[in-house]
């Protein structure tokens, strides 16, 4: 019996250490460095709260997407998850518009975009490329974008996310 690959699968991770000293390592082993707000939504929120009390952003980790098995984003690109979270909602705003524009990491010269193409589209980050099916990307990215801003209202009780509202009108 075959598997079923979930055509769009979003994560968001809050980073457990301070920083990132060792990338190798992080990107080798992330689960040892990050927890999932989906998986345990109560220590993540702990660890935005104590990260908020030493640092200017509680939201650093990572923002994880896999597209049909194939990671699109993940710990190679640690940020603060909030702006992870702009910017590609960011980036399927212009798609949709039709205005092409490149979107950044926050605290990284790291460039996002989603341009058409006549087999779909291209979704592009730090210069790598990975053809999409844009309904099927588009709706995913925005699915994972809600769950995040839903678990920032509940646990938090912040706005440190992207708008509800943003997203659903993008839908």
């Amino acid at each position: 019996m075959t598997e079923r690959v979930e055509p769009v699968r979003c994560d968001t991770a809050i980073l457990i250490p301070s920083t990132v000293e060792d990338l190798e390592s992080f990107v080798a082993d992330p689960a040892r460095y990050l927890c999932s707000v989906s998986e345990e939504p109560l220590a993540a929120a702990r660890l935005w709260s104590e990260r908020l009390c030493r640092n200017p952003f509680g939201g650093d980790g990572v923002v994880s997407i896999v597209y049909y098995g194939q990671e699109l984003i993940g710990p190679s690109w640690w940020d603060d998850v909030t702006g992870v979270w702009e910017a590609l909602i960011n980036c399927v705003e212009a798609f949709r518009s039709g205005e092409p524009r490149i979107a950044t990491l926050s605290g990284q010269p790291v460039e996002l975009s989603l341009r058409r193409v006549p087999a779909g589209a291209l979704f592009s980050i730090d210069r790598r490329t990975t053809l999409v099916d844009p309904g099927v990307f588009i709706q995913g990215v925005l699915d994972g974008a809600a769950e995040f801003s839903a678990w920032v209202h509940e646990y938090l009780g912040t706005c440190d996310a992207p708008s509800v509202e943003r997203i659903n009108r993008l839908r």
